[in-house]
């Protein structure tokens, strides 16, 4: 599914469809618990900090699931196969939902897509990395096209910001209706569904 940051009731959209692909998957494949949110990328790139400043917000309002990748503790190329690594070996129950930014059509700028499947991270900069979550959430930040890294470089914070507060609030609405809908066994209803 896919909304714009802007839309009124975006992220109520993408939290129902969030609170869905996880039950969905958590049923498809035995997992247990709550999800844990990777958030991907770097404070170092202001196109590129959109999953850290997700996991930020996420980690300052006390949000009730395990959050990996935040501004202070950002998980990126580098250190991925390293955190998927511990995610495998401590978490491996757990359905994980992968936070990402991406480059698109000058058009999408500003589009949060929510999909059931993992995201690639890095594919946007051609960076060869394994797939990342059982549902994935990518917020397009910039267009792509030549010299994608000063394209991230240069993306403007603002717009960053507003995605990521529109992600932030749809994992939160999620984490109430997963909650209820795995503890009491109703589906999981909502705008469009």
């Amino acid at each position: 599914m896919r909304v714009f940051w802007h839309e009124p009731i975006s992220h109520e959209a993408l939290g129902y469809a969030l609170a869905q692909f996880l039950a969905e998957v958590a049923a498809e494949e035995g997992l247990t618990g709550s999800p844990l949110v990777l958030c991907i990328g770097t404070d170092r790139s202001s196109g590129d900090s959109l999953g850290p400043l997700v996991g930020y917000f996420l980690q300052e309002e006390g949000y009730p699931w395990p959050i990996l990748g935040t501004i202070h503790d950002p998980v990126h190329a580098v250190n991925l196969e390293e955190v998927l690594r511990d995610i495998r070996r401590f978490h491996s129950r757990r359905p994980v939902v992968a936070v990402d930014a991406c480059l698109g059509r000058m058009e999408t700028v500003g589009a949060i897509h929510c999909q059931k499947g993992p995201l690639w991270p890095g594919s946007g900069v051609r960076k060869s990395l394994p797939p990342v979550g059982h549902v994935s959430m990518t917020g397009t930040v910039n267009a792509g096209g030549v010299l994608d890294y000063v394209v991230l470089q240069t993306t403007r914070l603002s717009t960053v910001m507003r995605m990521a507060r529109v992600m932030t609030r749809a994992l939160w609405l999620a984490a109430a209706l997963y909650g209820s809908s795995s503890q009491e066994g109703v589906a999981v209803t909502g705008p469009g569904r």
